[in-house]
C-alpha cells in the first residue's frame, strides 16, 4: 500500500544560509582575437623582412667573433706600437746626441772646457743618458762654476747651463820681489781674469802677500774668510760712518786690516766673533776719538779680562 503524506507534513529540505557574501567571480574582459591578430598583423608589417629571431641569431653571430678575434688582434696592435718604439729609440740613429751646446752666463759659449770633456758622448743615444749621474761629476771637474745643470733637448742635442760666481772684489797679489798682480776675486775665494779696459762696477779692494805664483782660478781664501772680510767692511762703514779703502788679508795669522779714509788700520781676528771685536770699538769711542786723533792703527785683535781691552797707536 502506498501512503501518501499531505503536503504540510512533508519534511522540508533545509537550505544553508552562510553569514557572508560569496564573492562574485570578475570576469576578464576578453580580447577580441580578431582583434589582436588585427594588430599584430598590422605591426608585422612595418618591421625589417628579417624576422626577430634570426636578427639575434646574426647579433649573437657577430659578437661571439668579435670575441673571440679581440684578445689576438690587440695583441698584434700591442707588438707593432711595441716594434715601433723600440726601433726609434734604440736602432736607428734619429736619437743620437750630435750638439752639445753650452751656456755661460746666458751666453752661448762655443768653446768650454765642458764641451771637450762631453765629446766622448756624440753619438750615443740620449735617452740612455743619465743626467741625475753626469751632472755631479761635471760639478766636481769643474768647481768655479756655482751652479751647473744638463738638460735634453730631442731628438739630437745635450744643453749645459753653466752660472759662474759673481765678482765680489778686485785682487791685488803683491810678491816678496815687489811685483803686483791683480785678478777678479769671486764670491767662491777664486781669481778670474782681471780686465783694466772692462767697464765693470766698482769692486771692494783687497791686498794680500803671497810667495807663489798665482794663476787664474787659484784659491785664495775660502769661502768663508772672505765671507768675513766683506762682512767686515760693510759692518765697519754702518756703525762708524767710515769708508774703507781696502782690506789687508793674512793667510797665515788669520788676520785682516781695514785700511780706513782717515789713515790708519783697523786690526781683526778672523778666528774671533767680528761683532764682538766691534763691539769692543764701539765702547771706547768715548775715550778714543776716531774721527780726530791721528791714528796708525786700532787692535782689537786682544782679548782682556773683562773682553773689552782695546790697543791703539
Amino acid at each position: 500500500m502506498h501512503l501518501t503524506f499531505p503536503m504540510s507534513l512533508r519534511r522540508k529540505k533545509r537550505t544553508r544560509r552562510t553569514s557572508y557574501a560569496r564573492p562574485t567571480t570578475l570576469k576578464r574582459r576578453s580580447v577580441s582575437k580578431k582583434r589582436t591578430l588585427g594588430r599584430t598583423k598590422k605591426a608585422n608589417t612595418n618591421r625589417n623582412p628579417l624576422s626577430t629571431r634570426k636578427k639575434r641569431q646574426r647579433s649573437r653571430g657577430i659578437s661571439g667573433l668579435w670575441y673571440r678575434v679581440r684578445r689576438p688582434l690587440l695583441l698584434i696592435i700591442i707588438g707593432v706600437i711595441t716594434l715601433a718604439i723600440v726601433n726609434t729609440l734604440f736602432l736607428t740613429n734619429k736619437l743620437n746626441i750630435k750638439t752639445i751646446d753650452i751656456y755661460e752666463d746666458g751666453i752661448f759659449n762655443s768653446n768650454n772646457e765642458i764641451q771637450t770633456l762631453l765629446s766622448s758622448l756624440i753619438d750615443s743615444n740620449i735617452i740612455l743618458l743619465k743626467t741625475n749621474e753626469l751632472e755631479p761629476y761635471l760639478k766636481e771637474q769643474f768647481p768655479q762654476y756655482e751652479s751647473l745643470k744638463i738638460e735634453k733637448n730631442l731628438p739630437d742635442t745635450i744643453i749645459v747651463t753653466v752660472e759662474n760666481y759673481p765678482i765680489v772684489a778686485e785682487l791685488t797679489i803683491e810678491t816678496l820681489d815687489g811685483a803686483e798682480q791683480k785678478f777678479y776675486l769671486s764670491s767662491s775665494g777664486k781669481t778670474i781674469e782681471y780686465d783694466e779696459n772692462a767697464l765693470l762696477q766698482e769692486y771692494l779692494q783687497i791686498t794680500t802677500e803671497t810667495d807663489q805664483s798665482v794663476s787664474i782660478g787659484s784659491d785664495i781664501m775660502t769661502q768663508e774668510k772672505l765671507g768675513f772680510i766683506l762682512e767686515a767692511i760693510q759692518s765697519y762703514e754702518d756703525r762708524f760712518g767710515m769708508k774703507v779703502l781696502h782690506a789687508k788679508y793674512f793667510q797665515i795669522e788669520h788676520e785682516t786690516h781695514l785700511w780706513t779714509e782717515r789713515n790708519f788700520y783697523v786690526w781683526l781676528d778672523m778666528t774671533i766673533d767680528l761683532d764682538s771685536q766691534l763691539n769692543k770699538l764701539k765702547k771706547a769711542l768715548p775715550k778714543l776719538d776716531i774721527y780726530e786723533s791721528d791714528l796708525e792703527y786700532i787692535d782689537l785683535r786682544i782679548e782682556g779680562i773683562n773682553g773689552e781691552k782695546v790697543i791703539y797707536k
